[in-house]
């Protein structure tokens, strides 16, 4: 990636992450994800955003759909780990409340 897409690349992502609205930022990552250079070294750092925002707002699911064809192996790896941690996280949660 030549340097003045990555430093663009840095400015949208630091704008993201100042956005305090969970749905607006959601479509701001959802965006940023469609556009996103596969060879970009900024990738993981878009990745970890989508992780950290919250699943109930379906701009997520089209941010990890608009990424997941793009990410390394070891991006991909992480990313199933993060699901399956959450998944866990979750039916223990609904244990949690069933007693």
């Amino acid at each position: 990636m030549d340097e003045p897409g990555k430093v663009e690349l840095k400015k949208s992502i630091l704008a993201i992450e100042k956005i305090e609205d969970p749905m607006a930022r959601a479509e701001a990552l959802a965006t940023e994800a469609e556009n996103i250079n596969p060879d970009s070294p900024l990738i993981g750092e878009v990745f970890q955003l989508v992780l950290d925002t919250d699943p109930s707002f379906g701009a997520r699911n089209r941010a990890y759909q608009a990424l997941l064809p793009k990410l390394t192996p070891d991006l991909l790896q992480h990313a199933l780990s993060m699901v399956e941690k959450h998944e866990n996280e979750k039916l223990q949660a609904e244990e949690d409340h069933e007693t």
